[in-house]
Order: structure tokens, then sequence, then C-alpha cells
């Protein structure tokens, strides 16, 4: 299956997917569903793939797994597995991971529509808008099997010798 090509539009949003160092944009459409962008991304990772690089840990798009921040305004808090994963009811427990759960409120337009959990039947959608994210958020990925989360943070000192936070894309509360 091929994945399907977004153009940057202005209805287009752009999720930031980070393992280790590495950090993939892709462009997406807010209603596109998880395993499709999972698709998108293993299609980038293998037409960047350079034989110098160790092979790719598995054959098939099915075996990543994406995470979100624990706390978005802290980057260094760590990833968790995402709600719509079927590999958050298989982990063991031992303490490595933190599953979270995040309720999503959609605040409807139209008549007759109010707020409510995101996606079919009260459940957390399998899309991004439906999942709460918003465009930039950031997802870290891993294969399936893998344990934690190798994400490393960009630091401003790296680069500038001075100290500054890694970003993860969320603002803070603006007063005024």
């Amino acid at each position: 299956m091929t994945p399907p090509t977004i153009h940057p539009s202005p209805k287009t949003w752009t999720l930031r997917l980070k393992n280790h160092k590495k950090t993939v944009l892709l462009h997406i459409d807010p209603l596109q569903s998880f395993d499709s962008i999972k698709e998108t991304l293993y299609a980038v990772l293998a037409a960047t793939h350079t034989p110098a690089d160790p092979p790719l840990p598995s054959s098939s798009a099915s075996d990543l797994e994406f995470g979100r921040p624990l706390d978005p305004k802290d980057p260094h808090s760590g990833f968790g597995i995402c709600e719509w994963e079927d590999s958050a009811r298989e982990e063991d427990g031992d303490g490595d991971e933190e599953e979270i759960e995040v309720e999503v409120e959609v605040e409807g337009t139209g008549r007759g529509r109010g707020k409510g959990k995101g996606g079919r039947n009260g459940e957390v959608g399998e899309c991004p808008k439906g999942a709460g994210l918003k465009d930039g958020g950031v997802l870290a990925w891993r294969w399936r099997g893998e344990r934690g989360w190798e994400v490393d943070v960009a630091v401003y000192e790296d680069v500038y010798g001075m100290e500054n936070q890694g970003d993860l894309g969320e603002r803070g509360a603006v007063d005024g």
C-alpha cells in the first residue's frame, strides 16, 4: 500500500516525529488515520535509508508505535505510549512505561452539537485531531518491542554554549 501524498496547504498540519536525534516532519491531514501516518513515516524511513545505516528493524509500518510527551511543557519529562496503540494493553507494567489517557473535548459549531469526547462512541479518535493533537505537535516513535522512548531533545547549549530549554511545541498560557 502506498501512503497518501499530502501536499502542504493552509489546512494541513505538520507533525514532528522524534526518535533518538532524528526528527521527521510530516505534512498530514488532521483527520488522517494514525495507520496511514505510520505508512508515510515508514516510507520516509525506507526512502532515506542508506546502505551504511543499520537495516530497518521491520518490513512493516504496523510495527511502529507512537508516544506522547508526558508533560508537553517539560521536554525532559519523557514519553508514554499513545492511547490508540494496541500495545498499550500489552505492557507488562514494570514501571518503565507510563500509560497516559487523554480526554479530548471538541466544541461543536453547528446547532445541536455540544462538547464531548473525540472519536466514535466517546473513544479517542484514530486521527490527530480526534486525539487532541495540534498543528506542530510532537510524537515519539519506536519499533514494537523496544523498551522506553529514545528521544534526545535538542538543547540550545549544545550548539551555542548557552542554556535554553528544548521545545515540544506547546505554548504557555498568555495573560492579558
